[in-house]
């Protein structure tokens, strides 16, 4: 099992790290459009990967701690949120 997480962890992180490229090389004042199924993976493979990686070698690996990390991950719920409630409206 040891070699499946492995290349769990390291898929997490790797789709994280590529939509938080994504969101940093937008130009200021230039919208990003993300469809909700897009901010739920990244949404979930940040949570995996927070619930596999001891903190340093997540901080190592991520480049942020574990707490900007949960407060990323709670970001993406409140942003899904508002997503469905848009969706639904």
């Amino acid at each position: 099992m040891g070699d499946r997480q492995s290349g769990t962890t390291a898929a997490g992180c790797l789709l994280f790290l590529i939509y938080w490229a994504r969101i940093a090389e937008r130009r200021s004042g230039q919208p990003e459009v993300f469809l909700l199924d897009e901010v739920l993976a990244v949404r979930n493979a940040l949570t995996m990967v927070l619930a596999e990686l001891d903190p340093l070698e997540f901080h190592t690996r991520m480049g942020f701690t574990v707490e900007e990390s949960k407060q990323m991950r709670n970001a993406l719920d409140s942003l899904a949120g508002q997503i469905r409630v848009v969706k639904t409206a």
